[in-house]
């Protein structure tokens, strides 16, 4: 898997994780949620948000749980913000992970997900989905979108592929007792 080069037109080119690329929304992600929850679902050996749980299902030096993203280790209700970053792609059934992020979620928590739409392929170890922000949207029905309501960037990799990112913030707006899904799957 290689790492992507944000093409920024200020001149900088930052080499980051492979699609989290936005460097003002990690400053300023860090800032407003400094004494919250957040969990890092899907974060490989990387660490974007210092204070951040990364949690990934293969462990590695920055990884603080491991689990499946259908069975994350966090009570429900117990989580303010839920990371969701290059991760639904690689699992074979997207709105099961959502469930379980909407599980931990706290009432008006909130998830930033981001998908790839026009990216290669790039199994880790599987790669299963490319979606648009519709698509992305009815995955994320029980959530209302926060403005900025969306984004697509496109994205240089070191590789000389293209990728074309959609990115999101939901707030979980719909709050419903619900069990474990892994039995529906």
């Amino acid at each position: 898997m290689g790492y992507k080069v944000k093409m920024d037109y200020t001149g900088r080119n930052n080499i980051t994780h492979p699609t989290l690329n936005q460097t003002d929304f990690i400053e300023n992600f860090i800032k407003e949620t400094r004494n919250q929850v957040v969990v890092n679902v899907g974060s490989g050996p990387l660490r974007p948000i210092p204070h951040a749980i990364n949690v990934d299902f293969i462990d590695s030096y920055e990884v603080d749980s491991v689990s499946s993203a259908y069975q994350l280790d966090f009570d429900d209700a117990s989580v303010d913000f839920v990371i969701s970053i290059g991760l639904l792609e690689h699992v074979k059934y997207p709105q099961k992970a959502i469930a379980e992020f909407k599980r931990i979620l706290k009432p008006n928590g909130k998830i930033y997900c981001e998908v790839p739409f026009l990216q290669p392929y790039h199994p880790a170890p599987e790669d299963y989905w490319r979606t648009t922000v519709d698509g992305l949207c009815t995955w994320l029905e029980d959530f209302e979108k926060l403005k900025p309501a969306s984004q697509a960037g496109l994205q240089a990799q070191s590789d000389g592929y293209f990728a074309i990112i959609c990115t999101m913030c939901f707030q979980q707006i719909k709050i419903k007792r619900h069990t474990r899904l892994s039995s529906l799957f």
